[in-house]
C-alpha cells in the first residue's frame, strides 16, 4: 500500500490518490466553494509548518536534554567537592578533638603534680612553723 502522504524532490506534499479520493478532495463539497487545488495548498503548507515545528521541537528538546546533563554533572561535581570537604572537615574535627584531649590529659597530669607539690609545701611550712614555735632543745 503506497504511503499517503509524502514530500517530493521539491519539498511539495504529495497526497496518495486514496487519500485524494478519502479526503474528497477531487469532488466540490455542496457547502464549501475553496477549489480542490487551494484545499491541497492549504493540506500542503500546513504539512510543513507542522513538520517543521515538529523539527523545532526536537531540537528544543535535544538543547534541554543538554543544559539538563550539564546541570546534573555540575551538581554531581559539586555534591564531590562537598563530601570531600565535609571529609577534610570530619578529619581536622578529630585531630583537634584529638589534641583537646591530649591537652586535658597534659592538664590533669600539671594539677595532680600542683596538688602534689602544694602538699609538700604545706608539709615544709608546717613544719617550719613547727619548728619556729618549739624552742630548742
Amino acid at each position: 500500500m503506497q504511503a499517503p502522504f509524502a514530500f517530493d524532490s521539491d519539498g511539495n506534499l504529495v497526497i496518495s490518490a486514496y487519500m485524494v479520493e478519502v479526503l474528497g478532495l477531487g469532488k466540490r463539497q455542496d457547502s464549501d466553494d475553496t477549489p480542490d487545488a487551494i484545499r491541497f495548498d492549504q493540506i500542503s503548507t500546513e504539512a510543513k509548518a507542522r513538520a517543521e515545528a515538529d523539527s523545532a521541537l526536537a531540537s528544543d528538546l535535544s538543547a534541554l536534554e543538554s543544559r539538563l546533563g550539564d546541570a546534573e554533572s555540575a551538581l554531581e561535581t559539586e555534591q564531590l567537592a562537598r563530601s570531600d570537604g565535609d571529609s577534610a572537615l570530619a578529619s581536622r574535627a578529630r585531630s583537634l578533638e584529638a589534641r583537646i584531649d591530649a591537652e586535658e590529659a597534659d592538664g590533669s597530669d600539671l594539677r595532680s603534680r600542683v596538688d602534689e607539690l602544694e602538699s609538700k609545701l604545706r608539709g615544709e611550712v608546717a613544719r617550719l612553723e613547727s619548728m619556729i614555735q618549739s624552742p630548742r632543745r
